[in-house]
């Protein structure tokens, strides 16, 4: 009897173990999957360019998913972006999260923050789950970026962050249930002042479906969209 309840508990906690680091939260974790993201601007939202986000490894250390990511950038054809290259990352940019039973730490913003060097901080402390009327704290973000010799010191504060509702939002990538979440950020980027409402709907598995911010003023909003969907 003691033998078989040992090996019940053994089971039992095998299986919480493997359901924790199966959490998803909200994040692309799976293995070789993208997220292709429309980059569109200004009032008539015109077609800037493509960001794509590829998990390139997944792997568990201590009980947490380290997740590599690979960000590039496509031309309106959708060909490898030649001011990317010109700009020093046109094989793209690796970044890495860390995620504890689908907990993790948000620092990339499709809108503000692609790339960078020098990077620290985080945007938003996500939580494995989430339910309308939830906050979610917030920080600042620190990174530089170079165009054209220059050197570019960029701050980002992110606050007041809160799930307003849940949205069937229908995409160019397809149809996703999200979470709508709005908030507040605030700072220096490329040496404008930024403070401006800021839109994310955000899916399980996933994170950032549509991102929408004004930080340019109300005329000249970008707004990044998932476009096309693979390998999940």
């Amino acid at each position: 009897m003691k033998k078989f309840f040992s090996l019940l508990m053994t089971v039992l906690l095998t299986c919480a173990v493997c359901l924790a680091q199966n959490t998803q939260g909200y994040a692309l974790t799976k293995k070789g999957a993208s997220i292709q993201y429309s980059y569109k601007y200004g009032k008539k939202q015109k077609l800037m360019c493509y960001i794509v986000t590829t998990v390139q490894d997944n792997k568990s250390e201590n009980g947490k998913d380290i997740v590599t990511i690979l960000w590039t950038m496509l031309n309106k054809k959708e060909k490898p972006s030649k001011t990317a290259a010109f700009a020093g990352f046109g094989d793209g940019l690796l970044s890495s999260m860390t995620l504890e039973s689908g907990a993790y730490y948000m620092t990339m913003d499709l809108g503000l923050a692609t790339g960078g060097e020098n990077r620290h901080g985080y945007i938003l402390k996500m939580p494995a789950t989430l339910k309308v009327g939830d906050t979610i704290e917030g920080g600042t973000l620190n990174y530089e970026n170079k165009a054209m010799a220059m050197t570019f010191k960029n701050e980002l504060t992110y606050s007041g962050f809160k799930v307003v509702e849940e949205v069937d939002l229908e995409t160019p990538a397809g149809k996703f249930h999200c979470l709508k979440v709005t908030g507040n950020v605030k700072g220096k980027f490329q040496r404008m002042d930024i403070n401006d409402d800021e839109v994310m709907y955000i899916a399980p598995g996933m994170g950032i479906i549509r991102q929408e911010i004004n930080y340019m003023g109300e005329n000249r909003p970008i707004i990044l969209e998932a476009y096309k969907v693979n390998g999940l």
